[in-house]
């Protein structure tokens, strides 16, 4: 496994030193935190599998079953992720001052394994709720997650590492 690579904001290669006047803020603000985003699709699709039950199309033996194969790699991956930001010695949280660019761990294959979290999460809640129309939610959020959290969180990389997030950009993909 590779150790993620640590690049200051004030560093000569790590893009704009954030405590300038009109420079990069080192903190990033989104007017939505994921984690409320994924809680009201979740109480939109537990309220949709109650009012307007329509089950999955899936073979039942695989109903009971494969939402604990989904939850089981969201929480891998979630734990690969935190414990690559402790490694990098940065923060997940929002708010909190960014310090690191982190480029190892399940960072190497998605610029947003969290959001992959999140996204695997709500896939394996429907499958325990067996209901289409919640599943049918499913592009929403993630076009919900993409358009209120992630592309703030890329243009804040971007005016926070420079380059360094650029050249990272071009070898990964922002989700898989």
């Amino acid at each position: 496994m590779s150790r993620p690579r640590i690049v200051e904001p004030d560093s000569p290669d790590g893009g704009v030193p954030p405590s300038r006047p009109g420079e990069a803020p080192s903190t990033l603000k989104v007017p939505f935190h994921p984690g409320l985003v994924l809680g009201l699709f979740v109480g939109a699709a537990w309220a949709l599998a109650r009012i307007a039950p329509i089950p999955i199309p899936l073979p039942d033996r695989w109903l009971p079953i494969l939402p604990w194969f989904v939850f089981t790699a969201a929480f891998a991956l979630a734990a690969w992720s935190f414990w690559t930001f402790r490694k990098g010695a940065t923060s997940a949280d929002y708010g909190r001052k960014v310090r690191t660019l982190l480029t190892g761990g399940p960072y190497r294959f998605s610029r947003n394994p969290l959001f992959l979290t999140n996204a695997l999460l709500f896939l394996g809640l429907t499958l325990v709720l067996d209901n289409a129309w919640a599943l049918s939610l499913f592009p929403a959020l993630l076009l919900t997650l993409d358009r209120l959290v992630v592309r703030r969180e890329e243009a804040f990389l971007a005016r926070t590492f420079g380059e360094d997030y650029a050249r990272y950009c071009r070898r990964v993909r922002r989700w898989l």
